[in-house]
Order: structure tokens, then C-alpha cells, then sequence
């Protein structure tokens, strides 16, 4: 009886240190950056398109809001179906680059936009918050070169935020 025990216990340590955290990569990333939209030097598409990119996110983690502090703003939910297309585009082009990369937000009248770019652990690269259609970042530098970074956005239009996201690669 007590080896059955002996055994049983063994069996059951064994599996439960051989079991990984799948919400955690072998190099503690906290995202996943998997694909890129890729665009042209004009913002056309010329190749993939990665269907996660440049969507509304309903929700985010709190670690990814917490990139986003901005005071005396008051939040409503967005909600996927309450933007009208006319007025939400984003792209960021060329993707891939190899310095420049443009971020254009097709915002509607009174909006602004706050964007952040991250590696993988959530770490800020760029930062901007901006009230212009169009940011650009260089990321010529070779601490960025063949790497990818996620780009996450916030649209401001009166009381309602809009959140998003989208993949960059830098060859």
C-alpha cells in the first residue's frame, strides 16, 4: 500500500513540474508578435495580411492599459460595432521597413491618438501622443534591425476610446 502511495506520489510530482505556463514564452515575453500587414512606401498592400492588425480591440490587459496614462479623461468601453469606417483607418507603412515607418490614422473631426510601440516584454520603444494624422517614427537604429514590435493605439473622438493594434517588422 504504501508503495502504491510512494508511486502515485511520484507520478503526480513528475507531471506537475513537467507542466509549462502557456501564458509565458522560455524567454518571458509577454506578448506574441507573430505577422505583419505588409505595405508599400504609399501604405498600398503588397504581400500578407495579418488579420489581427489594425483592428478594434474590445478589451486589453491591464499591463497594456497601463502603458496608456493620460489624466482627466473620462472612458466609455468601445465597443467593435459602434465605429463607423468612413471615419477609422490605421496603417503603419512600409511594413516591413528599414528606417521610416509611418503611422496614418484616418481619424475623425476633434479625435487625437495616443500610440505606443513595444517589443515583446512590453517595454515602450516610441511613444506618442499626437493630434496629427500622421507620426512617423525612424527606426534606423540597429538595437531595432531585424526585430518585430507591436504598435498599440488609442483614438480619442469626444467621449468614446477606441483600441487597437498592429505588428511592425523592421529588416
Amino acid at each position: 500500500m504504501k508503495k502504491n502511495v510512494l508511486i502515485s506520489i511520484s507520478f503526480l510530482l513528475l507531471f506537475l513540474f513537467s507542466c509549462k505556463d502557456d501564458n509565458k514564452t522560455e524567454n518571458n515575453d509577454l506578448i506574441t508578435i507573430s505577422g505583419i500587414t505588409e505595405l508599400n512606401i504609399q501604405g498600398m498592400s503588397i504581400g500578407t495580411v495579418d488579420t489581427t492588425d489594425w483592428r478594434l480591440d474590445d478589451k486589453w490587459l491591464t499591463t497594456i492599459e497601463d502603458l496608456f496614462k493620460r489624466k482627466s479623461v473620462s472612458e466609455k468601453k468601445s465597443e467593435q460595432g459602434v465605429i463607423t469606417v468612413k471615419y477609422f483607418m490605421v496603417k503603419a507603412y512600409p511594413n516591413p521597413t528599414t528606417d521610416v515607418i509611418n503611422f496614418d490614422f484616418g481619424l475623425a473631426p476633434n479625435s487625437y491618438c495616443d500610440l505606443r510601440i513595444v517589443d515583446s516584454r512590453l517595454n515602450i520603444i516610441f511613444s506618442c501622443d499626437s493630434l496629427s494624422t500622421l507620426i512617423r517614427f525612424d527606426l534606423s537604429s540597429s538595437q531595432y534591425k531585424n526585430k518585430m514590435f507591436r504598435s498599440y493605439y488609442k483614438i480619442y473622438n469626444n467621449d468614446i476610446i477606441y483600441r487597437g493594434h498592429g505588428d511592425i517588422k523592421i529588416n
